[in-house]
């Protein structure tokens, strides 16, 4: 990723510089300017003459299948001698430079990078203990809470062990998908192109391509349609996690749909320079023939995929269309009679893949609203929404959807009950996790917080401008785009409380 004269310099480059690398010029000129840089540099420096001297490392057992801590952070992990205390002091000092807490009243905020193993009369973090209400930022109004589901959430694929904290990466403008292990993520720079970073934050591969759209194939692959800069066809090529090519579709497309963790893509092909009316499902490395329509969702496990199919008298794709789901061979299973929909639109299946969410409307002229389709019969709830919003609706655990127009109260919908308050004050969106933790947050128009709740704890962050908010599959953790107080992007990545 290209270095810009307005960026911080990252942890891993100040390492870098640390150890002997050259500055470039842009970042010798934000040195000259930026206080910030220029202290936690010269402190890493203090820190790594102090090491070398007279610091000895202690033997530290970690498990296997932990990370090796990075230099600057497994302080915990060396013996002083007492020589020392000055370096101490510096060390202190840069940790709460580097360090950036939530806004809680009160526990600790360590960052998500990798530590040393806590010694052997410390308690380990753990989810499994009794939760403690760490309670609303001082300086936040308070978000009350209530999830409408009480029931025991589900449970995704993976086991991590988060601390609590939060580490902020800067010049990110937008989120991709997590993986569906939950060890990795797609993050968009202002400037390069994009990365795929792990829990910590840490840049693990990047792509070196202009992408159209990228989604994860399985926790290993992504599938991206790489086009050239400012048309949107292109071919579907395959990544891994440290960007390297590992395949590609034969085709040109201008569309695709890919469901996470069940190797399919439903593509929508170009025919003679121009989208076709059709769709083509790659099966694992296996290409179907064209079937009629334009591909919206797949359901969680794959057997069944939400569809637009243009009428006699419809214009094509991406346009607009009757509202049909599909299964997996392109056979059509259920059809919401007399609703149409936008190829752009929304759409979402629950976690047991029995509803489907979206932005539909009753005829071409009529508002887009968020109905609610019972994949079993066809039969139509709604419209549960006013109107449809970006980020507006979002599934949790026992077919519990969260809805918002973006102007009003969020509501909650549940098969049983119907539409209903979702218990929670302010103008703001709900983003649920599969376990049935949530996120209630504003965007930049409402104000700026983003308050977490699992089970009795709950958490909240000051962040401006909030953009998009998506909970790793497994519920521990969150990644949040925001702008900073001076207008910079950043992705922040918050540890579930």
């Amino acid at each position: 990723m290209m270095f810009a004269r307005n960026m911080h310099l990252s942890d891993r480059r100040i390492d870098e510089l640390v150890e002997g690398r050259p500055l470039s010029v842009d970042e010798t000129d934000h040195l000259a300017i930026c206080g910030r840089c220029g202290e936690i540099l010269t402190a890493e420096k203090s820190v790594e003459r102090a090491l070398r001297g007279s610091w000895s490392l202690a033997a530290v057992k970690v498990p296997a299948t932990a990370a090796p801590p990075s230099r600057g952070r497994a302080l915990g992990a060396l013996a002083l001698s007492g020589a020392l205390v000055g370096a101490v002091i510096v060390a202190v000092v840069f940790a709460s430079l580097r360090t950036q807490p939530p806004s809680v009243a009160s526990a600790p905020s360590p960052s998500l990078r990798p530590t040393a193993a806590p010694p052997a009369s410390a308690p380990a973090v753990s989810h499994t203990s009794a939760p403690t209400d760490v309670g609303p930022s001082p300086s936040q109004p308070e978000l009350s809470i209530s999830p409408a589901s009480t029931s025991p959430p589900t449970t995704a694929t993976g086991s991590p062990s988060p601390a609590y904290g939060r580490i902020d990466i800067p010049g990110v403008v937008g989120l991709g998908r997590w993986s569906p292990d939950g060890e990795h993520l797609v993050v968009d720079p202002a400037v390069g192109d994009p990365e795929i970073v792990d829990k910590a934050g840490e840049v693990q591969g990047t792509i070196s391509a202009n992408i159209g759209n990228i989604a994860w194939l399985d926790s290993a692959t992504l599938a991206a349609l790489v086009t050239e800069p400012g048309s949107t066809q292109g071919m579907v090529m395959l990544y891994d996690v440290r960007g390297s090519e590992v395949g590609h579709v034969d085709g040109l497309f201008d569309a695709m749909v890919a469901s996470a963790g069940n190797r399919l893509i439903a593509l929508s092909p170009v025919s003679a320079g121009a989208p076709s009316s059709s769709y083509e499902i790659w099966d694992d490395g296996t290409l179907s023939g064209a079937r009629p329509g334009a591909p919206l969702a797949w359901s969680t496990d794959g057997a069944k995929l939400a569809v637009l199919v243009p009428g006699p008298r419809e214009p094509v794709p991406p346009n607009q269309g009757s509202l049909v789901i599909v299964s997996r061979d392109g056979s059509p299973d259920i059809a919401a009679v007399g609703w149409q929909a936008l190829a752009n639109n929304e759409f979402a299946f629950s976690f047991d893949d029995r509803f489907l969410a979206g932005c539909a409307s009753t005829d071409a002229n009529a508002p887009q609203r968020t109905i609610v389709v019972d994949t079993s019969d066809g039969h139509v709830s709604g419209p549960v929404a006013s109107q449809c919003a970006f980020h507006g609706l979002g599934w949790g655990p026992d077919a519990t959807l969260y809805v918002s127009d973006g102007i009003s109260r969020p509501m909650v919908w549940t098969p049983g009950a119907g539409l209903g308050s979702a218990g929670i004050t302010g103008q703001v969106f709900v983003t649920p996790a599969a376990n049935g933790s949530l996120a209630a947050w504003s965007d930049g128009s409402a104000g700026s917080s983003l308050r977490l709740t699992a089970g009795t704890r709950s958490a909240a962050y000051d962040l401006p401008n909030l953009s998009d908010v998506r909970w790793s599959p497994d519920g521990a953790y969150v990644a949040a785009a925001s702008l900073t107080a001076v207008g910079q992007p950043q992705v922040s990545l918050i540890a579930a409380p």
